[in-house]
């Protein structure tokens, strides 16, 4: 993965509480902030939520409106991100300001951005699923809402269950490899026990 740009999410610590949405959004992507202590949601209507990773507190809530927000880039000091839509539209938002601005980041920043944008159009987790490793340890998200965990070169998984109602959009082991971060276009967050599947909390947009 290149320097800067998280499409799916690796989270520390993240705890078992809600974060706010309308009922009908769901989830496109997420990203995390680069000292661990901040996540940002696109939504797929559009919503992007900033979330304070040690409490699950939503900070800030922005609407973009142009449709599912499908990568996130954190900038400079880490209080700013710039998003892309699947449009091709480009925002920057800042902790504490109610509106978006445009032109999120010059040069590469942008660029990660567009290529982030291709990639999903190219094969979006909706259809295609997604992976992610950590060392020999590789997690899958699947279409229909499952999730899949294995172990070095062995295609077959050591376990497998159902995470989500529908695709799931993003996934990643945290960094000391103890838990699993899922999101899904269903508009739910969950972290999981990879080892069993175990879910270790839900994080309902629903319930806020």
């Amino acid at each position: 993965m290149k320097r800067g740009w998280i499409l799916i999410l690796g989270v520390l610590g993240l705890m078992a509480t809600t974060v706010g949405a309308a009922p009908w959004q769901g989830f496109a992507s997420m990203g995390l902030s680069p000292d661990g202590s901040s996540l940002v949601t696109g939504g797929r209507e559009g919503e992007v939520l900033w979330i304070d990773v040690a409490t699950g507190e939503v900070r800030d809530r922005w609407v973009w409106g142009r449709g599912p927000v499908v990568a996130e880039l954190f900038l400079g000091d880490g209080s700013s991100v710039g998003v892309a839509g699947l449009d091709g539209s480009l925002g920057l938002f800042s902790r504490g300001h109610p509106e978006p601005q445009t032109a999120p980041a010059p040069g590469d920043q942008t660029a990660l951005l567009r290529e982030a944008v291709a990639r999903w159009r190219a094969g979006s987790p909706v259809t295609q699923g997604l992976r992610v490793t950590l060392g020999s340890r590789w997690a899958e998200g699947s279409p229909d809402g499952r999730i899949s965990v294995g172990d070095g070169t062995r295609e077959a998984p050591l376990v497998t269950w159902t995470a989500h109602t529908s695709a799931v959009m993003g996934l990643a082991f945290t960094p000391d490899g103890s838990r699993l971060v899922s999101c899904s276009y269903d508009g739910t967050l969950a972290l999981w026990d990879p080892k069993t599947g175990q879910a270790l909390g839900l994080l309902s947009p629903h319930d806020r």
